[in-house]
């Protein structure tokens, strides 16, 4: 299974999310103050659950697995390596 986190402006939106998403039969918890993490199982549950956040007015946000965090960091640390010495114009 993979989570999404969805982002949203009020608790209005996100009560009415979470009834939207119940009913749908997805699994999720509630993070402080206004996110939410939701349990897909593939791509077509993600396109749902984008339609229903969205007319919630809410934002979607995939979170990064461990091996895209690993390697943000190895790039981040190589490219402070190579333009550390390089002057910006």
């Amino acid at each position: 299974m993979k989570k999404v986190e969805a982002t949203f402006g009020n608790d209005f939106a996100i009560e009415r999310a979470e009834e939207r998403i119940s009913k749908e039969g997805f699994k999720f918890y509630r993070k402080p103050p206004l996110k939410l993490v939701i349990y897909v199982k593939n791509k077509d549950d993600i396109e749902k659950l984008r339609k229903l956040i969205h007319e919630s007015h809410g934002y979607l946000e995939p979170i990064p697995t461990l091996r895209e965090k690993i390697t943000g960091k190895i790039m981040a640390f190589f490219s402070f390596i190579l333009y550390r010495g390089k002057k910006k114009d």
